[in-house]
């Protein structure tokens, strides 16, 4: 049985596939995609976003993030210790926690 999820990031659609022998089995893998779908960026409006992962050299800690390419706006996923389900960070306010790419340090 598979079971096929979409999630819209600014203009691009990203489809997840999720298999199992049953329904449950494909239901409890496809809630690993705990988020929504996000059509703009929350500091500029702008809809050029994507989906960027990578792993720290130092640690090794695995991370996914929604990029802006126009304003280097970002929001870093979470990622639950427990089933490893990926969902969008929130402020305070119950928002999406978009922030400002760190500056890069200059290169001498």
């Amino acid at each position: 049985m598979e079971l096929l999820i979409t999630r819209t990031i600014g203009k691009t659609i990203y489809r997840f596939a999720f298999e199992g022998t049953t329904l449950h089995d494909v239901l409890m893998k496809s809630q690993h995609i705990a988020f929504r779908d996000v059509f703009k960026c929350g500091l500029c409006e702008s809809d050029w976003l994507f989906l960027r992962a990578y792993i720290t050299k130092e640690d090794k800690y695995e991370y996914v993030k929604i990029v802006c390419a126009k304003c280097g706006g970002q929001v870093t996923m979470g990622k639950r210790k427990d089933d490893g389900a990926f969902f969008l960070r929130k402020n305070d306010q119950g928002e999406i926690a978009w922030e400002k790419a760190p500056e890069k340090p200059a290169q001498d």
